[in-house]
């Protein structure tokens, strides 16, 4: 249950980031894609660090080029 409701919400996450320029599809993609990943590959602290930075430094990206 709890893995299904990450994937949903990476879906509705990527879906609403790639929805203003592209179609909401890709993004829906990618957002469960990401979030898979994310859930199965985060047990190691220096690779949960490092996904922390990207997702920390993509948001940042996002912002800055959305503004």
């Amino acid at each position: 249950m709890q893995f299904g409701a990450r994937l949903l919400s990476g879906a509705i996450c990527g879906a609403a980031i790639g929805s203003p320029h592209h179609p909401m599809l890709g993004g829906l993609l990618a957002g469960i894609m990401a979030r898979s990943l994310a859930t199965l590959g985060g047990h190691d602290p220096p690779a949960a660090f490092l996904e922390d930075a990207i997702a920390i430094g993509g948001a940042w990206l996002i912002v800055q080029t959305l503004s």
